[in-house]
């Protein structure tokens, strides 16, 4: 039973730190701060950013399939599909290995910079110092 409790404790000091720490991240889509109603949160040292709101903050359109849990989207001529808990995303380019493949959190797809950066071409910077992704 002690065990199972010192188990219990751990877990909720675990997550509960991770909830904390999350809600101090900000992130910026060329200059402009970006409000999520889900914040973004570390995963594996990576900050895993609310997919659907960079995407169209950036310009592009978003589209979810739920019975295939795939998120597609296009920006110009350029589309992009990914699917929930898949590493591999697919762009016309070719197929990008996330460091970390999306997830779904309450509704919403998130995703590591590294699919952002390369979906869309953009440049993607974390600031440990600041706790701010920026998104140009």
């Amino acid at each position: 039973m002690k065990k199972i409790l010192a188990v219990l404790v751990a877990l909720i000091t675990v997550f509960g730190a991770t909830a904390a720490f999350a809600a101090d991240i900000t992130v910026k889509v060329n200059d402009e701060v970006v409000t999520f109603d889900r914040q973004p949160y570390m995963e594996g040292g990576n900050v895993m950013i609310p997919y659907r709101f960079v995407a169209e903050k950036l310009g592009a359109t978003v589209a979810w399939d739920g019975d295939t849990k795939t998120v597609f989207t296009a920006l110009g001529d350029v589309v992009t599909t990914l699917q929930i808990g898949n590493s591999n995303v697919f762009t016309a380019d070719g197929v990008i290995n996330a460091q970390v493949a999306p997830a779904l959190v309450i509704d919403r797809t998130f995703v590591t910079g590294d699919v952002i950066e390369k979906a869309f071409g953009v440049d993607v910077t974390f600031d440990e110092a600041t706790s701010t992704v920026t998104v140009k």
